[in-house]
């Protein structure tokens, strides 16, 4: 089993168990090693047992929080990537950048899987940057008569677009 499998509540379990197995080891080997105050020294080594294994568990089980989280963004990162790979092919000599307030990899994806299904004649689009060349370069390999409109509050847009 992954440790990334675990659940909260089966951390809290291991938790428990290994305190109380902690506890029990060496409260018997303080008892075995002193015999002549039993009780006190089963109590310390209950005690001190208990604390070391909880903090053991606790450690595993942030170093397991943490190495999910990295995981989880190089999963991401993989994913992003693909999507990067997948959008190059349609977009000619353009170089987009991705994040931000620009669009993201995944949506460039979306965007270009929808122009290639539905084949539009005109596209009407809000704003006027990443998403306008990549609509641009996809109509462009559809070929014919094809139209895109961007609507932008900037008055500088369309110089900005048209010299890339």
């Amino acid at each position: 089993m992954n440790l990334s499998d675990f659940s909260k509540q089966d951390w809290h379990r291991a938790t428990v168990a290994g305190a109380l197995l902690g506890g029990l080891l060496t409260s018997v080997l303080g008892w075995m090693l002193s015999p002549a105050v039993p009780l006190l020294t089963a109590l310390v080594g209950f005690s001190i047992g208990a604390a070391l294994f909880t903090l053991l568990i606790t450690l595993v089980g942030s170093v397991n929080v943490k190495l999910n989280n990295v995981l989880s963004r190089v999963n991401e990162s993989e994913n992003e990537l693909q999507a990067m790979i997948n959008v190059r092919p349609f977009l000619d000599d353009i170089l987009l950048q991705f994040g931000g307030w620009a669009m993201d990899a995944h949506l460039a994806e979306t965007i270009v899987r929808l122009i290639q299904q539905e084949r539009p004649q005109l596209v009407v689009e809000c704003g006027s940057g990443q998403s306008t060349l990549l609509v641009a370069s996809c109509l462009r390999k559809l070929g014919g008569e094809r139209r895109i409109v961007s609507l932008d509050h900037k008055s500088n847009s369309p110089c900005r677009l048209r010299s890339r």
